[in-house]
């Protein structure tokens, strides 16, 4: 079981302040999308092989499965189950939409969200990892949901056995 705080869940709780009882302030949300969490060949792709986490809590876990293909992995926790899907590169950044589901016991109906759920259960993240130029044990995260202005950015760090290996050019 995780320790902490997921970071998706605090950027979620902190977007729901404010929602109000609006309903018109709710975000665009989908219903539960297929997963998808393949990332594409590419020159750097192993770059991103690795359990990275942010304040000690792994955030994603990027790895091979039996076929040898490389996925996205997010740990599951106590209120969420996150879905990968639309994995892609762009330029040397691996891009991908993360749709979060909100399990949790709370009911969020007040807020103006008929279903009950978290307010942005179910909505579109794009989600955005960069390699840090100066340190390959560390990518720049970038999330980005479509109702709120700015992104959240944050930095995440390479943990367990492949951190401080030297990179596998092999993608």
């Amino acid at each position: 079981m995780r320790r902490g705080i997921p970071l998706l869940f605090l950027v979620l709780v902190i977007l729901c302040v404010g929602c109000g009882e609006d309903a018109s302030s709710v975000p665009s949300r989908v219903p539960r999308q297929p997963s998808d969490p393949f990332v594409p060949k590419h020159p750097r792709r192993q770059v991103f092989v690795g359990e990275w986490a942010q304040d000690g809590d792994t955030e994603f876990i990027i790895h091979r499965d039996k076929e040898g293909r490389v996925l996205i992995d997010v740990p599951k926790n106590l209120v969420w189950d996150s879905v990968v899907n639309n994995v892609r590169f762009e330029g040397d950044s691996l891009c991908f939409d993360q749709y979060m589901y909100y399990t949790g016991p709370a009911n969020f109906t007040s807020l103006g969200n008929p279903v009950g759920d978290h307010p942005y259960s179910g909505v579109r993240n794009a989600s955005v990892l960069s390699p840090n130029p100066d340190d390959p044990n560390v990518l720049e995260y970038s999330l980005k949901t479509k109702d709120i202005e700015a992104p959240f950015e944050g930095q995440l760090q390479k943990v367990g056995k492949e951190a401080n290996k030297p990179m596998n050019t092999d993608n």
